[in-house]
């Protein structure tokens, strides 16, 4: 390496020896890449180098979901079915109770146990010790920490060639794009005036956002899904007094979870869809439902039970199917599977039923940029061929949830046009196989991989812990099986 920005190593004792193909970079230290990182580790049967690279140390092992510091940002589910760990399924629940004190905070968390839903940031200070204490104890191996954005990865002579933004580059011979969410897009062409313009927020999680609207009256979030929540819940929890204008074509805000703790026990079969098209994966859906009421099991815990089978049912639809799905389905779908802490739900619904919210279903046909520093966004709306508005406030957040990958990533730009890895044809992400590689014919060798949201266009249910966490654990026995393979063909 020719230069290095700063890291830090695991290794306190002399080098072992290396052999070349066990030299593994991950780039992206979200979730997806610091438990990667934690899986091949706890998993390694001979001396590995691995090097993580994440732009900020804030978000190491946090990305940006577990980044936040708000009490009221709390996990979409209960803290049982959170371990990091698929082998240890009560690690997240013996840990936060241990920081039992630093986490109850009224009227958020109430108590800490499997049933309760925690807030994230501490469940990003679980991420960080748990990666923190894994390098800690992999003493044999080499552990680099890279605080730097990489550019560039490419293929040469010497394996696989990586550049950071600084200047440093290194060669490996498996890459890991942990990328995690990216930034949302343009919420729409009207949102074109607005580019520059004060009081318009593109990315909600930017630095400064909330403490901006709280010094307004009344503000305009755009969508209605997660992200909208984070923002009325912060806003609530710092007593906020304004007008609250929530906008999104259907009105559809996250449902609450029922409280039942964990499905029933079905058998697979029982769920299993088989469908070649939408149409008929819906309808074999809703027939599952009518079973399963007939059985006393509720829909939240069939989309659960489904998990499992969502990524073949998935892949067994073409990509015109997977559009259509995109086009009519997925409102609907989001609006059932991602589901909230009953708290959240409840205060949202509180401050809707005072009028402190309120919801307009429609779509946004124009606006007009504020006149001065201080002035007022106004938007206009459509909702089935009658004009309304217009809406005014000083501050318009951009609130649709995540962007695609291909739009975002400077590295992804340039992996992608040189046609190193492929990306999915829907234009979300990256072209996965099964094995979670990224090959752009059927004879390249498989040395880059992602998980995570990059490859929600290749298995859609992909994004939630359960999934990653078991893509990390698949992911890094891929890369062992396949290292040792490596060094057993240069022994010989």
């Amino acid at each position: 390496m020719t230069a290095r920005s700063q890291s830090t190593s695991a290794s306190a004792h002399p080098q072992p020896e290396f052999h070349g193909c066990d030299d593994i970079t991950i780039i992206g230290g979200g979730f997806c890449g610091a438990m990667t990182a934690v899986q091949l580790l706890r998993r390694a049967k001979q001396p590995m180098r691995l090097r993580l690279v994440e732009q900020s140390w804030q978000r190491l092992a946090r990305g940006i979901a577990y980044s936040t510091t708000e009490p009221c940002h709390l996990l979409n589910v209960p803290a049982g079915r959170m371990s990091a760990l698929p082998e240890d399924p009560d690690h997240f629940v013996r840990w936060a109770r241990r920081h039992e004190a630093q986490i109850i905070e009224p009227p958020w968390v109430h108590s800490v146990g499997a049933q309760a839903y925690l807030p994230r940031g501490c469940y990003g200070d679980y991420l960080a010790e748990l990666l923190q204490d894994t390098i800690r104890e992999a003493s044999w191996h080499d552990v680099e920490i890279i605080a730097d954005e990489a550019i560039a990865a490419e293929r040469d002579a010497d394996g696989i060639r990586i550049r950071t933004k600084s200047g440093i580059h290194w060669h490996s011979r498996a890459c890991v794009l942990a990328l995690g969410n990216t930034p949302p897009e343009s919420p729409g062409p009207w949102a074109r005036d607005l580019i520059g313009a004060p009081g318009y927020h593109a990315n909600p999680w930017s630095e400064g956002v909330v403490s901006t609207l709280l010094q307004g009256d009344s503000c305009v979030l755009v969508g209605s899904g997660l992200t909208m929540l984070d923002i009325v819940m912060a806003l609530h929890h710092r007593n906020y007094a304004g007008t609250i204008h929530v906008i999104s074509r259907r009105g559809l805000v996250p449902l609450a979870h029922n409280g039942q703790s964990m499905p029933p026990a079905v058998s697979p079969e029982a769920i299993t869809l088989a469908a070649a098209d939408v149409r008929t994966a819906m309808r074999e859906f809703r027939q599952a439902a009518r079973s399963a009421a007939e059985r006393g099991i509720d829909w939240q815990s069939l989309f659960d039970l489904l998990r499992p089978h969502t990524a073949k049912v998935w892949q067994q639809l073409g990509t015109f199917e997977r559009r259509r799905f995109l086009r009519h389905v997925r409102p609907y779908w989001d609006h059932h599977r991602h589901r909230v802490a009953p708290v959240v739900r409840d205060i949202f619904d509180g401050m809707a039923a005072s009028g402190q919210v309120i919801v307009h279903k429609g779509r946004i046909e124009r606006c007009v940029p504020p006149q001065h520093a201080e002035g007022e966004i106004q938007l206009w709306l459509r909702d089935q061929a009658r004009q309304s508005g217009p809406i005014a406030a000083r501050d318009v957040v951009n609130c649709i949830g995540p962007g695609h990958l291909d739009g975002a990533s400077r590295l992804v730009k340039h992996m992608s046009a040189d046609e190193t890895i492929p990306l999915d044809l829907l234009g979300m992400g990256l072209g996965a196989d099964s094995e979670l590689a990224l090959t752009v014919g059927a004879d390249q060798a498989k040395e880059f991989f992602s998980l995570g949201p990059p490859v929600k266009g290749s298995f859609w249910e992909c994004t939630a812990v359960p999934e990653c966490r078991r893509d990390a654990v698949a992911l890094a026995e891929r890369l062992q099986s396949r290292d040792r393979t490596n060094v057993d063909q240069k022994r010989c």
